[in-house]
């Protein structure tokens, strides 16, 4: 069996010029855990890590050196993510229903390693975004938001839906925009950026770009990858 061990590098990255970057490795260290598929907390101190198919899904703590199953079941290793304040995983946990596939969100409560079910199996379950205290997901035309507690947040959520187009919740309402003016919209790969003001996405055939929230084109390249 292929076993894929975990490597951490220590890094330093020196801004040279806007569009550059000088990267120094000051230390690195094997992690006596192996997996696949790793996403690493915004700390640095947590990996989320399942193995091939996205079977199961661990968490696996480098300060204390602890690794917690948090799921065996198939699927839920695709794509799990931390809440922004990294106290929360959000996780798809599938069934299946007269031959259909369902998806639910359950939230693993990492301070006392408990699991609840955010979102109930649904179809078409498109990405979900974490909050601190919960998730914002879009499925079947409808924005979905589920919480751990009360909250009066207004947040922004982009993703493509199941007709790949983009589809953006501003805090107030739902809305679909095509930047590229396309006859057949084909978006992929939409995201926010960190500052919640640019929309990055993919239009297949044409390349990746940035875009503001009215549709406005602010970088094009013809590099398509995934970016996270």
């Amino acid at each position: 069996m292929k076993r894929t061990y975990f490597l951490i590098m220590l890094i330093t990255i020196t801004q040279v010029i806007s569009n550059a970057q000088t990267v120094k490795v000051l230390s690195e260290k094997i992690l006596p855990v192996s997996g696949q598929f790793p996403t690493l907390n915004s700390t640095g101190d947590k990996i989320l890590f399942s193995t091939a198919g996205y079977a199961g899904l661990s968490l696996y703590d480098i300060t204390s050196n602890t690794n917690i199953k948090i799921s065996e079941e198939d699927g839920t290793g695709y794509e799990p993510q931390f809440s922004p304040d990294n106290q929360y995983v959000f996780f798809r946990k599938t069934s299946y229903l007269n031959n259909r596939r369902l998806n639910a969100i359950v939230g693993f409560n990492i301070a006392d390693n408990s699991l609840k079910e955010m979102l109930k199996p649904q179809r078409f379950l498109n990405k979900i975004q974490p909050l601190n205290s919960g998730v914002l997901a879009f499925a079947g035309g409808h924005l979905l938001k589920a919480t751990t507690k009360r909250t009066t947040s207004s947040d922004v959520y982009v993703t493509a839906d199941d007709q790949l187009r983009i589809v953006i919740y501003d805090g107030k309402s739902i809305r679909q925009i095509n930047p590229l003016k396309m006859e057949e919209p084909r978006y992929i790969w939409v995201s926010l950026s960190p500052d919640k003001q640019k929309i990055l996405f993919t239009a297949l055939g044409k390349g990746t770009f940035v875009c503001d929230f009215s549709g406005k084109i602010a970088y094009k390249s013809t590099f398509a990858k995934r970016c996270k």
